[in-house]
C-alpha cells in the first residue's frame, strides 16, 4: 500500500467508507476502522504537500537565479559595448583604420561614421512622421467584478477553483 498514488488511497477510504456504511458492524469498530484508513490517507497527503513546497521552492531559486543571469546578461552585454566604444576612440584617435589578430583568426576595420538619428523631443516631431499605435488592456478586476454581478459573454467567464494553504 506504500506505493499507491494519492488517488488510488482516497479512492479506496471512499469504497471502504461506503462499504462500511452498508455492512452492519458496530460503532466503534466502524470508527476504528476508518481511523487506520485516515492514517495513510493523511500521510500520501502530508507527502504531497511536502513536494509542492519544494516544487515551490524550487520555482523561487530557479527565479532567482535566472535574475542574477539576466543581471549578468546585462553586465556582459554593457562592458562589451563600453569596450567596442572605447576600442573605436583610441582606432580614432591613432587614425589606425584596421587591425589583425596576432593568429588571424578576425580583423577589425574602422568603418566610416554613419549617421543614427537620436530624437530629442518627441512631443514636436511633426504629425507626417507619426504612425498612430493602439494598444488595449483587459481591466481583469473590472471585469471580474462585473461578472459577479450578472454581466454574461462569451468573452470571458468565472471559474471556481479550490484553493490550498500548505504554511
Amino acid at each position: 500500500m506504500k506505493n499507491l498514488s494519492l488517488y488510488h488511497i482516497s479512492e479506496g477510504y471512499k469504497s471502504a467508507f461506503l462499504d462500511l456504511c452498508e455492512m452492519e458492524v458496530d460503532e466503534q469498530t466502524m470508527l476504528d476502522t476508518i481511523e487506520g484508513m485516515e492514517g495513510a490517507l493523511t500521510h500520501k497527503m502530508a507527502n504531497v504537500a511536502a513536494f509542492i513546497q519544494n516544487l515551490e521552492l524550487e520555482g523561487e531559486i530557479i527565479a532567482a537565479a535566472l535574475q542574477r543571469i539576466k543581471a549578468r546578461e546585462s553586465a556582459t552585454k554593457n562592458k562589451a559595448k563600453r569596450l567596442r566604444e572605447y576600442l573605436i576612440e583610441n582606432m580614432v584617435k591613432t587614425g589606425i583604420k584596421k587591425v589583425d589578430a596576432l593568429d588571424h583568426t578576425f580583423s577589425v576595420t574602422l568603418l566610416s561614421p554613419r549617421a543614427s538619428m537620436i530624437i530629442d523631443d518627441e512631443i514636436t516631431i511633426p504629425a507626417e512622421f507619426l504612425t498612430e499605435a493602439k494598444s488595449y488592456v483587459v481591466d481583469k478586476a473590472a471585469l471580474k467584478k462585473a461578472l459577479e454581478t450578472g454581466l454574461t459573454t462569451s468573452a470571458a467567464h468565472l471559474e471556481y477553483r479550490q484553493g490550498l494553504m500548505i504554511k
